[in-house]
C-alpha cells in the first residue's frame, strides 16, 4: 500500500473522522461545539488554498475578521453560510471544496454538512440582500431577521397595505361628509340671501327651496346677468300685481334661461348661485 499523497489523509484517519460525524449527527441532542478552524479550502475564490497538514488559525470564543474589499471577508462567511444551510452555498464559486473541523475534532467536509442547520447564524450581506430587501423600499424601524420569518414580513406588508387603503377610505367618507355640510352651510346662507334681496316677508325660502329652483333651470353661456339685468328681474319678483299693458320687457326678461319663475300672485326667483 503505498504512502498517501500531499494534502491526503490515511484511510484509518478518514474513516474515524466518518465514524465521529456520524456519531455526533446521530445524537441530535448532544452538545454541539464551535467551530475550530476551516481545516482546508480549495477554489474558495481569492481565499489562498490550504491542505489539511497546513497550520491554520484556530477561532476563539470572539474573532475579528478584517480587511480591505475583495480581500475574501465575504467569501469566508459563506463557508459558514453552508453550514447554517447543510449544504454549499451557491455563492460559492463552482467547484470549490473545503473542511470545517469543530472543537469536538468532527470534520465537515463541503459535501457532507448537514447537521448543524440549528447551531450556525450568519448574518452577512448576502442574507440582507436576500431578507431584508433594501432595494424595495425604505428602511423600516423593525426586521424580521431571519428565513422563515421572509413570509410574515410579506403578510405584515400585505396588511399594512389593506390599513392603508381602509384609512384611505375613512379619509375619504369623511371629507364626503365635510364637504356635504359646508354645501348645506351655503345653500342655507344663500337661501337667507335670496329671500332678502327679494323681501319675500313670511313666505319660505329656504335650502331645499333653493335646491329645487337652481336644478330646474338650464345654463349655457349666456347665464350670467350684468347688474342691471339681475335688478330689472328683482324689481319683476317685487310686483304685486300683473305688469301694466305694454311694458313686455320684464316678461321678456323672465323668459331668460338663467331664472326660474314660479306662478302666483307673486313670483319666486332663483339666480344661478
Amino acid at each position: 500500500m503505498g504512502k498517501p499523497g500531499l494534502g491526503e489523509q490515511p484511510r484509518a484517519v478518514q474513516a474515524g473522522a466518518q465514524r465521529k460525524r456520524a456519531t455526533a449527527r446521530k445524537d441530535s441532542k448532544q452538545k454541539v461545539g464551535g467551530i475550530k478552524c476551516v481545516r482546508s479550502m480549495t477554489g474558495v475564490g481569492i481565499l489562498a488554498d490550504k491542505a489539511a497538514k497546513d497550520v491554520v488559525p484556530v477561532f476563539r470564543r470572539s474573532n475579528l475578521v478584517y480587511g480591505f474589499n475583495g480581500s475574501g471577508k465575504s467569501m469566508l462567511s459563506r463557508i459558514f453560510t453552508s453550514l447554517q444551510s447543510g449544504h454549499t452555498s451557491a455563492l460559492l464559486p463552482e467547484g470549490c471544496a473545503f473542511e470545517v473541523e469543530m472543537e469536538d475534532a468532527t470534520i465537515y467536509p463541503s459535501k457532507e454538512l448537514s447537521g448543524l442547520e440549528k447551531s450556525v447564524c450568519v448574518f452577512n450581506a448576502d442574507f440582507i440582500a436576500e431578507h431584508l430587501q433594501w432595494e424595495k423600499g425604505v428602511a423600516k424601524s423593525i426586521f424580521y431577521i431571519s428565513k422563515e420569518q421572509a413570509d410574515v414580513a410579506e403578510q405584515l406588508l400585505a396588511a399594512d397595505h389593506r390599513c392603508l387603503c381602509e384609512d384611505a377610505k375613512k379619509a375619504a367618507e369623511k371629507l364626503s361628509k365635510e364637504r356635504d355640510k359646508t354645501f348645506k352651510t351655503y345653500c342655507t346662507e344663500r337661501a337667507k340671501v335670496v329671500h332678502g334681496a327679494l323681501h319675500l316677508g313670511s313666505r319660505k325660502f329656504e335650502a331645499p327651496h333653493l335646491k329645487a329652483a337652481c336644478e330646474s333651470v338650464p345654463y349655457g353661456e349666456k347665464s350670467l346677468l350684468n347688474a342691471g339685468n339681475l335688478n330689472a328681474f328683482q324689481n319683476l319678483v317685487r310686483l304685486t300685481a300683473p305688469p301694466p299693458p305694454g311694458r313686455k320687457s320684464h316678461l321678456q326678461l323672465a323668459a331668460h334661461n338663467n331664472f326660474w319663475m314660479q306662478p302666483g300672485a307673486s313670483s319666486t326667483l332663483c339666480r344661478r348661485l
